[in-house]
């Protein structure tokens, strides 16, 4: 699973349900800084519940306090990229559109890369 900002918001549920399934989770989750790292907490609760289950990696674009800083990339995805994983990413356009072509250039197949839109609304036209 990969999240920027406040994607996190749909994902964490879904992270929760394939811990208590039994599943292997890796999170990877992208903020500004740890001031801005949306339910840090709840995470940290997740580690805690499932230490042998849940692996996270947590990117910072500004604050060295983090797994990594600077962006979610090509190095770092491959670092993390279980063997036939299936991949959910939710965080703003730009960001899924990277993460969707770093793993796309991974070898991870159309059929297991998933993502969801969740952020500002727009404007809907009627038809």
């Amino acid at each position: 699973m990969v999240s920027g900002g406040v994607g996190q918001t749909p994902l964490l549920p879904m992270a929760r349900q394939a811990l208590a399934e039994g599943r292997q989770v890796t999170y990877v989750h992208a903020a500004l800084d740890a001031e801005h790292h949306a339910f840090a907490d709840a995470l940290d609760t997740l580690e805690a519940t499932y230490p042998d289950a849940l692996r996270t990696l947590t990117v910072y674009e500004n604050d060295d306090g983090a797994d990594h800083r600077g962006w979610i990339d090509h190095a770092l995805l491959a670092t993390c990229l279980p063997a036939s994983a299936r991949c959910y990413f939710v965080g703003p356009h730009g960001f899924m559109e990277t993460v969707n072509r770093e793993l796309s250039q991974l070898g991870v197949p159309d059929t297991h890369r998933h993502y969801e839109y969740f952020g500002p609304a727009r404007t809907l036209t009627a038809a």
